[in-house]
């Protein structure tokens, strides 16, 4: 196969087919015939090595390597700061205080429900007293009054200065 036809199948042009021969990434022609499969496989695993950190990467490389990472972070940070993405942590601490309001309400039914219950005549009755107290929690969970979500919402970085709101 001629430097043309290989340069097609590697995707790269004739001129860099022929730098890798002289860096010793593709086998040496045998006149002007290259054996395809041979730089099919030996330009797979300079790809390979190269991807998994053995290969030698070049100046330009590294520098676009660098500046994506650095762009990368930065639109992460920037993304932080206009609070569409938060830290995990803060997640998981807002569901735990919202799991612990839902179960604290929950389990706080029966104590409100019961002596209201006893006074009612009708299980219609007892039914309206036993929805008003469950939606009575239900809504408590859905507008926090500032003690849950709120509390993250427009939050900036903490500092030792600065203990977290509760």
């Amino acid at each position: 196969m001629r430097v043309p036809e290989l340069a097609v199948y590697l995707d790269v042009s004739p001129r860099r087919v022929q730098q890798m021969v002289q860096e010793g990434v593709l086998p040496a022609p045998i006149g002007a015939e290259y054996d395809a499969r041979a730089c099919i496989n030996r330009y797979i695993q300079s790809l390979r090595a190269q991807r998994d950190g053995g290969g030698t990467l070049t100046l330009t490389d590294e520098r676009t390597r660098l500046a994506r990472a650095s762009a990368d972070e930065k639109e992460l940070e920037l993304a932080q700061r206009r609070g569409e993405i938060v830290e995990t942590a803060w997640v998981v601490e807002a569901f735990g205080r919202i799991m612990e309001t839902f179960r604290a309400r929950m389990l706080a039914i029966p104590a409100k429900v019961a002596p209201l219950a006893f006074e009612c005549a009708t299980v219609a009755e007892v039914k309206g007293v036993v929805e008003k107290e469950l939606h009575a929690g239900l809504t408590e969970l859905s507008y926090p009054k500032g003690k849950v979500l709120s509390a993250y919402v427009g939050r900036k970085k903490r500092t030792k200065k600065t203990p977290r709101p509760r």
